[in-house]
């Protein structure tokens, strides 16, 4: 398949990105539901990039019983400093990154890391991703 056939399959299929992603459940007690896309996992060292999918609901912080979208982010995690970095975000209509792409956030202009927190979304994530480092 051409490039241009290739950009049409893309554009009629949108499920198709779907079906490489490696959605694995974190375990997070008292969290909105979490997963790691196991096929983002690149190890440098103690440093871990990924991406995450966190579903949330729909009209978070007003009184909406609207059902649920989630986020996809682009991140990392250096294990041994227990600090983190979050890049670019996408947000879904659907939960697991599914239904349309409602927005996206650019990575930011002045990265910067943040400290790690237990029961948090990336203490969570960290949990699982730092155990075998």
């Amino acid at each position: 398949m051409g490039r241009s056939g290739t950009l049409l399959a893309a554009l009629l299929l949108p499920g198709l990105a779907l079906a490489a992603r490696d959605l694995v459940s974190i375990p997070a007690k008292d969290h909105f539901p979490l997963h790691v896309d196991r096929s983002t996992v690149k190890r440098e060292g103690k440093v871990v990039s990924f991406n995450y999918v966190l579903a949330v609901p729909k009209g978070l912080g007003k009184d909406s019983q609207d059902g649920w979208e989630s986020t996809e982010v682009e991140a990392n995690i250096d294990c041994k400093e227990e600090t983190y970095y979050m890049g670019k975000v996408y947000v879904y209509s659907e939960p697991l990154a599914q239904g349309s792409l409602v927005r996206s956030v650019p990575e930011p202009t002045n990265p910067r890391r943040y400290d790690l927190s237990p029961r948090s979304t990336m203490g969570y994530i960290a949990d699982y991703l730092c155990k075998d480092l």
